[in-house]
Parts: C-alpha cells; sequence; structure tokens
C-alpha cells in the first residue's frame, strides 16, 4: 500500500503522517501528525465512564485536607482522589461515605505506610475519615461534585 503524505501549514507548522507515534521532549518542535486516511491525530485527557459511557475529564489536583485526627473530609457529594501519610506509627484510617463516622465505610481499616496512596472513591453523601492506632498524620485529596 502506498502512503500519501499529506502536509497542512498552521503557523509555518506542517503536518505529517508517523506510522510510529513521534515522542517529543522539551525544545521539540511541534506539527500536526495524521493517521494512514490523512486523519487529523488529536490526544485528549479524557476517560471513559463506565457508568453512563460518555467521555468525562479527570480532575489533576484535589483539595488537601490534613488530619491527625478523625474528622470531616468532605461536607458535600464528591470523590476521594488518594491520601499523603505524612508520618505514622501503627496508625489507621477508615473512609465513610458519611458526614461523621458512620456508616457505610468505603472499605475496612487500612494501615498505610508513609507517601501517597491513590484511594479514588465515589461519595455520594459526603466524607469522613476515621483515625485510629498509634499516631497519623495525613492529608486526604478530595473533590466536591
Amino acid at each position: 500500500m502506498a502512503i500519501t503524505y499529506k502536509s497542512l501549514s498552521v503557523h509555518n507548522q506542517p503536518g505529517h503522517y508517523n506510522a510510529i507515534p513521534e515522542t517529543r521532549i522539551d525544545g521539540d518542535e511541534s506539527g500536526f501528525e495524521f493517521d494512514q486516511s490523512g486523519n487529523t491525530k488529536v490526544t485528549l485527557g479524557t476517560g471513559l465512564n463506565k457508568t453512563d459511557d460518555t467521555i468525562t475529564t479527570h480532575e489533576k489536583a484535589g483539595t488537601p485536607i490534613s488530619l491527625s485526627a478523625s474528622g470531616q473530609i468532605l461536607a458535600a457529594p464528591g470523590r476521594i482522589i488518594g491520601f499523603y501519610v505524612n508520618s505514622t506509627t501503627s496508625g489507621t484510617i477508615r473512609f465513610s461515605d458519611a458526614l461523621t463516622a458512620t456508616t457505610p465505610y468505603l472499605g475496612a481499616a487500612i494501615t498505610p505506610a508513609v507517601g501517597y496512596h491513590t484511594y479514588p472513591a465515589a461519595l455520594a453523601t459526603g466524607g469522613y475519615a476515621t483515625i485510629g492506632g498509634t499516631a497519623l498524620d495525613v492529608t486526604v485529596f478530595v473533590v466536591a461534585n
């Protein structure tokens, strides 16, 4: 099959076809890339929502909520993105989809290590973190709907 190279000039940046996508580094000139049919390749920062089968954007960051004792992390529906354990001595954490320390819990109590932990969870009501054990200093990242 013969491949026809197409060119599109926008601000003097030509387009081209690559069978294998290019890897760019800082300082590289950007240009348009096309597929074999001449369609412009576009990369979107989105993903499919398995419930609704729609395309939704993903948050780049959440609101940090620092805790060293049990407390509310969100007063309205939203999501937990993850949490960062600043320090711990056998501390535990347990999240609730509620405004207080009550059910429904989002799983069992966790004994996390120091560092960042991804914990994507939907909160229909709000969020509460119950901290137990010897000591735990944690920052939870949440997004309100």
